[in-house]
């Protein structure tokens, strides 16, 4: 009898919970740290600029950037993927800022990452994979169009200050591509404001924040789990597409999606306790590290250290930022943002891909990205059965006896057999004439359910009218589902291949389909 043993069952329960090392970030070579001082100066501005902008203080962006980037960078499952605050984050933060106030925003964020270890844990990470593209563009845009559109007001308090931090940015990024833009464009609109003196950031505490778990009473909590759900939907599906952007940039290396969930959550978690806003991978200051050389982990654990150091050395200086500046810097970001390749895609693009773009891009706008990514998704999976469902039946190839030829009719099925197919399918089958049905199913991809339940409806109807169906090459698979569905009805003839005997009542009907399994 074998010895039960504690630590080889703890062991085997560790490894089929996190099938991976929990920490590996390698050893920091010299270009992981010359491409974190250059993401650290880009994460900059953008983290004080997103603080804000989420509704918050420009004080939990940049801890957002420092602790929820660090803890991500070391759990998570991509060796280059820098996260931090961003654009897309702060368009559902400022609805819950509005609603629940910072302490809310904070425990919505402590909901969002539990939820993301857990899906991290149950390997959801593939899932990111189902997505269209043209959802994700229509969300990216429609994220972008409410960023731009929502840091009107505050670039009008100093036009001028807006205006030449947006030109400074925008001439960078066309002399420099990977250069420090915002932050130029963020020293000029200092430059100018001094002469203007419009409204600037309110102070950073010189000093690292006090760690502090948020509480919260259980009625509050219920009321915030919808907004760490939408936190956790959108940081998940953001983060991963980063993770992936860093992976068709650096050949040969492919992220782990289910520990880079978990690592998002952990960061998420680590960001709430110093109060600071939820986090995500950040597309554009993830490339600026990869073009900078950045192989490692290192690279961001690097830039959160030098964003700590600016923190503890610079912190007053922030009180000479100009908000029109920061906003400006939003206001070019989110022109960025936008999937202009996708955008021109529309008038020449299938009707289909045209219809989800611009629905999710309406409702990202309109109402909120839940909502916007529910419906893009449902609207994206109609018009994909639709499409597949338009021509089920093609052209047999099966060769019959002459003798079999004049009572038997044969259709071909191809693609999957599933419930977008199975309705218009049986509309098309029960108009057949002939005595005998033969279904040649060897190119079906898939029988779902209802496709399993048509076969069998398609049998009942067809023996009421003293008629045969015989279903030929149905994978093995797909004869088990229809099997299990029956529950004991008598269920269509399937003719296999290697098969030599028929039941009686169908020898009778279609004695010469014997030949059919030698002949195929």
């Amino acid at each position: 009898m074998p010895v039960f043993s504690f630590h080889t069952w703890r062991r085997k329960v560790r490894r089929s919970l996190l099938p991976y090392p929990l920490v590996d970030i390698g050893k920091p070579t010299l270009q992981d740290v010359t491409a974190g001082i250059t993401v650290a100066v880009v994460a900059l501005p953008l983290a004080l600029a997103f603080g804000i902008a989420s509704g918050a203080t420009a004080a939990a962006g940049i801890y957002a950037a420092i602790f929820g980037g660090l803890a991500a960078a070391i759990f998570g499952g991509s060796k280059v993927n820098i996260s931090g605050p961003t654009g897309a984050m702060s368009v559902v933060l400022i609805e819950v800022t509005a609603r629940h106030g910072l302490e809310g925003m904070v425990i919505a964020g402590v909901i969002a990452g539990l939820l993301q270890i857990g899906l991290g844990l149950l390997r959801a990470g593939r899932l990111i994979k189902y997505l269209p593209h043209c959802l994700i563009a229509g969300f990216t845009t429609g994220i972008a169009v409410v960023i731009f559109m929502g840091q009107v007001s505050t670039f009008s308090h100093a036009p001028l200050v807006g205006a030449v931090t947006a030109a400074v940015m925008i001439a960078v990024k066309r002399l420099w591509p990977n250069g420090p833009a915002a932050l130029a464009g963020l020293l000029a609109g200092v430059t100018t404001n001094a002469f203007v003196a419009g409204p600037t950031v309110s102070g950073i505490p010189q000093s690292l924040p006090h760690v502090q778990l948020p509480l919260a009473d259980a009625g509050t909590i219920v009321s915030l789990v919808g907004a760490g759900v939408t936190i956790c939907l959108l940081g998940s599906i953001e983060g991963l597409l980063s993770a992936t952007v860093a992976d068709n940039m650096v050949k040969g290396r492919r992220h782990n999606s289910d520990k880079e969930l978990v690592g998002q959550g952990v960061g998420n978690l680590a960001s709430a306790l110093v109060g600071g806003v939820p986090i995500t991978g950040a597309i554009a200051r993830t490339s600026v590290a990869v073009k900078s050389g950045a192989r490692t982990p290192w690279t961001a654990i690097i830039h959160s250290l030098i964003l700590m150091a600016v923190v503890l050395a610079f912190a007053p200086l922030a009180q000479a930022v100009p908000l029109a500046a920061l906003a400006a810097v939003l206001m070019v970001t989110s022109v960025y943002m936008v999937e202009w390749e996708s955008v021109k895609l529309v008038p020449s693009a299938p009707a289909h891909y045209t219809v989800v773009f611009v629905v999710t891009l309406l409702l990202t706008v309109l109402a909120d990205l839940t909502i916007a990514v529910v419906v893009g998704f449902a609207v994206a999976t109609i018009l994909f059965a639709l499409r597949i469902s338009r021509e089920p039946l093609k052209p047999s190839s099966l060769a019959l006896p002459e003798t079999l030829a004049a009572q038997a009719s044969v259709h071909t099925l191809s693609g999957p057999l599933f419930f977008g197919v199975a309705e218009h399918l049986l509309e098309q089958l029960e108009r057949s004439e002939r005595d005998i049905l033969i279904l040649d199913m060897r190119h079906v991809s898939l029988t779902d359910a209802t496709g399993a339940l048509m076969l069998q409806r398609l049998h009942s109807t067809l023996k009421e009218k003293g008629r045969t169906l015989i279903v030929y090459g149905l994978p093995q698979e797909s004869c088990q589902t229809l099997q299990r569905l029956s529950e004991g009805r008598e269920i269509p003839y399937i003719l296999m291949c290697a098969e030599s005997e028929l039941p009686d009542h169908v020898a009778r009907a279609a004695s010469p389909a014997l030949n059919l399994s030698t002949t195929l």
